[in-house]
């Protein structure tokens, strides 16, 4: 379920066909610009206690927002940000650059 807080939200939706002729529903990706796009403010070491949504908050107030941290460390998925301790994570300056706004 996708809430109106989500990046994804208003999203379009698309269909394709699946093996079997069913209909596989997808929101439409966002067009996301290179890590390189975004201004970084800072880097952060990661730890073993560290969360993305914890990190997320520390630094923009809001915990659903890691996915700015995931695109600025050209990252997919937020399990490669924390996925090994002592690893540099870049923290955008927040509203410099956001494509999913």
């Amino acid at each position: 379920m996708i809430t109106s807080e989500s990046r994804y939200a208003g999203r379009p939706i698309a269909n394709i066909e699946g093996p079997e002729g069913e209909t596989i529903r997808y929101i439409v990706p966002i067009p996301l610009p290179p890590a390189a796009a975004y201004m970084v403010g800072l880097k952060h070491r990661t730890t073993d206690s560290d969360r993305v949504d914890n990190l997320s908050f520390r630094h923009f107030g809001l915990p659903g927002s890691w996915h700015l941290i995931a695109n600025a460390s050209d990252v997919m998925h937020p399990d490669q940000l924390l996925s090994v301790p002592g690893k540099s994570v870049s923290i955008p300056v927040p509203g410099i650059e956001d494509p999913a706004k």
